[in-house]
C-alpha cells in the first residue's frame, strides 16, 4: 500500500494562535485558497500520467480536515481515528498561555516524555499507537498495490513518520512543522514502511490554472 497524507489547510484557529486539538474549526480565506491549489495539483497529476488514480480517500471528520477533502475531485470516507492529538483544556487556549496555565506539563513535554497526557486529553504514546493502528488496519484491509489518501493533521503526520523512522516525538518538533496542504507519501510494501517524500507544499508555489 502507498499512503498519501495531506494536512488539512491552514484554519482560523492557525491564524488565532489557538491550539485546535480534537476541537473544530473553518478553513480560512488561505486555507481554501491552499485547498483548492491541492485539488488541482492531484488533477494535473494524474491527467499527466505522473500517478494513478486513488483507491480509497479517508478524512478525519474534524472541519478543517472534511472541507480540505471537499476541495478534492473524490468522494470520501469519514474516520475519527485520523483525528489530531486530544489536548483536553489546552484546546481554545493561545499557546503562550499554556506554558503559564500548564508549566508542569509543558517542560515534560520538553524533557521528551511521550507519556503526559496534555490537557488531560491523549499523550503522545496514545495519539501513536491511534494512528498506527488505523495505518495497519489500511493496509491490511487494501492490499499490496493500493493508493490511500488520507487527509489529517499535522500532529497525526509527524507521529506516524516519527514512529516509521525510529526517532523521539521530543519538542521542539525534530522534523519541524508540518505545513498545511503538505504531501507527505509512505510505502507500506516493505518489511518496514518507508518515507518516500515528506512535507511537499509544490503546489502551493503554482499559479492557478
Amino acid at each position: 500500500m502507498e499512503l498519501t497524507l495531506v494536512r488539512h489547510g491552514e484554519s482560523e484557529s492557525n491564524v488565532r494562535g489557538t491550539w485546535q486539538g480534537q476541537s473544530n474549526s473553518n478553513l480560512s480565506d488561505e486555507g481554501n485558497t491552499q485547498a483548492k491549489r491541492l485539488g488541482e495539483r492531484f488533477v494535473l497529476e494524474l491527467e499527466s500520467g505522473k500517478v494513478d488514480l486513488f483507491d480509497h480517500i479517508v478524512c478525519s471528520d474534524l472541519t478543517r480536515c472534511v472541507q480540505t477533502a471537499q476541495a478534492l475531485p473524490w468522494k470520501h470516507v469519514l474516520d475519527p481515528r485520523w483525528r489530531e492529538i486530544d489536548l483536553g483544556q489546552w484546546e481554545g487556549l493561545p499557546y503562550a498561555e499554556t506554558a503559564e496555565r500548564f508549566p508542569e506539563e509543558v517542560q515534560a513535554l520538553i524533557a521528551g516524555s511521550d507519556t503526559t497526557k496534555i490537557g488531560g486529553g491523549e499523550s503522545w504514546a496514545d495519539l501513536r499507537t491511534r494512528v498506527r493502528t488505523a495505518a495497519d488496519e489500511l493496509q491490511a484491509s487494501m492490499g499490496h498495490n493500493a493508493r490511500v489518501l488520507v487527509v489529517t493533521h499535522g500532529g497525526v503526520i509527524h507521529s506516524l513518520v516519527c514512529s516509521i523512522l525510529g526517532m523521539p516525538e521530543t519538542r521542539p518538533k525534530k522534523l519541524g512543522k508540518v505545513a498545511n496542504t503538505s504531501v507527505t507519501v509512505l510505502d507500506y510494501n516493505h518489511t518496514q514502511p518507508q518515507v518516500l517524500r515528506f512535507n511537499d507544499t509544490s503546489h502551493l508555489d503554482r499559479k492557478s490554472p
